[in-house]
């Protein structure tokens, strides 16, 4: 099953319960029906680019509840093209929500997949733990920051140039608010539009664009920016006309 950009596979799903932040996080064995020595897995549907990357960083938050021997949690990761994964870090014991901040500055200089998978035994009957908040940094920026939990907002805008209105339609959040940006292009933002929290995955509106001051903006090319909690911010190149 794919949601979010994440492949499970065996006793792996994304729940809606226990999370942290926002409304789902990664589980191994919601379910409790792991069987011994199955093996499954949670993997990142797209390949990561890291060959023009110096620093890497992978960060998220895990709670976990690993306390029967031969079962476990492990982060790995396989360069493209090969079949071989290698274990970065593997995971026991039991604790409540932690953050991990993992060096893999190694692995710079190649793309890679990357995958959490496990184990299981006889008598795991419940879930041994849950991933939520998940970031790839690279070259320490957070402006280059990959969210890999939740995919990017679906943003069309049209007409394309516009002239004073502007349609707006975007796809693929939860519940809450959506915050509307547009910068020129020296990065000053000219207006903003921020909705009441929402309960669909869908949303339109059309915009009469002003400024600030309430004035129509001058020709030339701007930036829409819409961001959601828990979602990837998406931009978009839009041309005003006179």
């Amino acid at each position: 099953m794919t949601l979010f950009n994440w492949i499970c596979t065996g006793c792996w799903d994304i729940v809606q319960t226990d999370v942290p932040q926002g409304t789902q996080c990664l589980c191994d064995n919601p379910s409790g029906s792991a069987f011994y020595e199955e093996e499954s897995s949670a993997t990142y549907a797209h390949p990561i680019d890291l060959e023009a990357a110096t620093n890497v960083n992978l960060q998220f938050w895990a709670k976990k509840s690993i306390d029967l021997y031969g079962h476990y949690v492990a982060l790995r990761y396989r360069t493209v093209g090969e079949s071989y994964w290698q274990t970065i870090c593997s995971f026991m014991g039991v604790g409540d929500w932690e953050h991990y901040d993992l060096d893999l500055s190694a692995l710079a200089g190649q793309s890679i997949e990357l995958s959490f998978s496990s184990r299981g035994i006889w008598g795991v009957n419940y879930a041994t733990f849950w991933i939520d908040d998940i970031h790839l940094y690279t070259d320490n920026s957070y402006s280059e920051a990959q969210y890999l939990l939740s995919p990017p907002l679906r943003v069309l805008s049209s007409p394309n140039p516009f002239t004073r209105e502007l349609a707006i339609a975007v796809q693929g959040f939860e519940k809450g608010p959506l915050q509307l940006d547009i910068y020129n292009i020296r990065g000053q933002k000219v207006c903003s539009k921020k909705t009441n929290p929402l309960t669909s995955p869908a949303f339109s509106l059309n915009w009469n664009v002003l400024d600030k001051a309430g004035r129509e903006p001058a020709a030339g090319v701007y930036i829409l920016k819409v961001s959601a909690p828990n979602r990837e911010t998406t931009i978009r190149k839009i041309l005003k006309l006179h």
